[in-house]
This record gives structure tokens, sequence and C-alpha cells, in this order.
């Protein structure tokens, strides 16, 4: 699945210090840093979208020959969470274990 609105940093220095440009991913999740001059960049993500985690993953890649296309594959996972509900009788409070619940 491609995610949209992702933000990506490139950068000449591999701690990230001073990003050289933005690139965002369209909504087939692809970003692009166009008209970089040949040498070695480093490429992490900014930030996740909501609900997915960061991958603070660090790509090098080096621009080696003029109309070089490099590609990197960047995954996040979702995160995943579950609502526990438990029924409790209104006056002593205790659990009410085979009462069933209904969510619409």
């Amino acid at each position: 699945m491609s995610l949209e609105g992702v933000s990506f940093n490139i950068s000449k220095n591999s701690d990230m210090s001073d990003p050289i440009k933005t690139a965002v991913t369209n909504d087939k999740g692809i970003a692009s840093f166009d008209d970089l001059e040949l040498g070695t960049y480093f490429v992490r993500e900014v930030e996740p979208l909501y609900g997915y985690e960061w991958n603070d993953h660090i790509y090098e890649v080096e621009v080696k020959e003029n109309g070089d296309v490099l590609t990197i594959t960047c995954t996040n996972r979702l995160i995943r969470s579950y609502i526990k509900v438990n029924k409790v009788d209104a006056e002593n409070h205790e659990e009410m274990r085979n009462a069933q619940n209904r969510f619409e």
C-alpha cells in the first residue's frame, strides 16, 4: 500500500544535519529529489503519517552519473491496538463475565 503525504529530507551529511531539500510522497507513495549534483546523499523520513510507526533509518545513496535514477523503499508499520471492554454491574461494580456487548 502506498502512503501519500510522507515527508523526506535529503542531506549531504550522514547525521541529517543541514537538509538540502524536503520532498513529500504523492498519491503513488513516491517522493522525488531532482537536479542533484554528483555525490553521496543521505535520505530519511521526517515524520510518519498518523497511525504509523516512524522509520528513522538513514538511507545512503550515491549519484554517480548524470541522469541516475536511484530508488529507495521505505516501509512504515501500521500501529495496531485493541480495545478491551469489561461490563460491570451498576450496583456492585463486579465484572459480569458472561455479558455480551454490541457495537454498531
